[in-house]
């Protein structure tokens, strides 16, 4: 049998069966020596104890025996199984629902096969990701360089004038500067994606937060003619990450920038309630089409009202900093006219 090849199994059936022949053995002994020594009656419960010393010694390793082999026999099983999953099986379930210790390792281990797998399934869809995202990226990179290039080819031709020259400098600045923005979103995403980088929340007020947001682009807006409008009370607070936080309303008042026409308005507001407390960026475009709505945060979309040199990663890293400081936003269409983008923080409930 498979089973006596088992070091232990030697070793207990070898230790045990010696012990019970000594006693049998002992007992006979001294019944055959001590006959003068002792009554005819103890010889005889001597003789009788030998013998059934040595027959229930034999019983009880016999039982042990059939339990070894049991309990073996299942360890066996147990490592068959753990072999098979080893070598790629699917579906495979140790549980046994039974108690002892045995089935406390079988649930043991197959709680960390679950993990493992859930682990196996991240990591795969991580590089599924990845390869999405460096696919994208290509994408998105390829199409500017080719502009460069063949901009590069008529500022190199003697016959372009140099006003156009000139023209073509600028269009080409612009056009290295969305690239720049598009490279170092990315790595800010893929930094939080990671989990590299550490948010520092501190309690700011949302009025001061707002007018570092919209700072950078009030010259643009100058320029469009566009007004920016506030509303709320100054004392309002959330608990962000300030500069995190600033970049992400940038992106979307950027966002709301890029589809109020000219002369048009640009609407903020802010108010707090015992729940949670609210931003809402609303612009003076045309709205957010249906077919869009359910895509508007995903990476690279670009809804069919998007200017040619966006390449839908702003909304996409605001959603991200954004939830990552344990707020949540979504965007709808206004009553009014114009696509409307609101973040709520939640509060604590103790």
């Amino acid at each position: 049998m498979g089973i006596f090849r088992n070091r232990e199994i030697k070793l207990q059936l070898l230790s045990g069966g010696g012990a019970t022949v000594f006693i049998s053995l002992l007992l006979f002994l001294i019944s055959v020596f001590e006959k003068k020594k002792w009554p005819q009656e103890t010889l005889i419960l001597l003789k009788g104890g030998a013998a059934g010393a040595l027959i229930c010694g034999t019983v009880l390793m016999m039982i042990w025996l059939g339990f070894a082999v049991k309990r073996y026999h299942e360890i066996r099983i147990l490592t068959m199984e753990m072999d098979e999953i080893l070598h790629g099986k699917e579906n495979l379930n140790l549980s046994r629902m039974q108690e002892g210790d045995l089935e406390i390792l079988r649930d043991e281990i197959q709680k960390m096969i679950v993990r493992l797998r859930e682990q196996n399934e991240c990591i795969q869809k991580e590089k599924l990701n990845l390869a999405n995202s460096l696919t994208d990226i290509s994408h998105q990179i390829r199409t500017p360089l080719t502009s460069l290039n063949l901009m590069l080819e008529k500022i190199k031709s003697p016959e372009t004038p140099d006003d156009q020259k000139r023209k073509l400098c600028r269009d080409m600045e612009k056009m290295l500067e969305r690239i720049e923005w598009l490279i170092t979103s990315l790595l800010k995403m893929a930094k939080l994606d990671a989990g590299t980088i550490t948010l520092n929340k501190n309690e700011t007020t949302v009025q001061s937060l707002i007018r570092e947001s919209v700072q950078p682009f009030e010259i643009a807006m100058e320029l469009r003619n566009q007004r920016f409008e506030m509303q709320g009370e100054n004392n309002i607070s959330i608990m962000c990450d300030r500069k995190w936080m600033e970049e992400a309303l940038g992106n979307i008042i950027k966002n709301a920038m890029e589809h109020t026409p000219e002369g048009r308005m640009i609407f903020t507001s802010w108010k707090e309630n015992p729940i949670y407390t609210e931003i809402s960026i609303k612009d003076s475009g045309e709205g957010i089409e249906e077919k869009d709505m359910p895509h508007l945060f995903e990476r690279f979309y670009r809804g069919r009202k998007t200017e040619t040199l966006n390449f839908g990663v702003g909304l996409a890293f605001a959603r991200l900093v954004i939830t990552s400081q344990d707020g949540v936003i979504f965007a709808e269409n206004a009553k009014n006219g114009g696509a409307k983008f609101v973040i709520r923080f939640y509060k604590m409930v103790v």
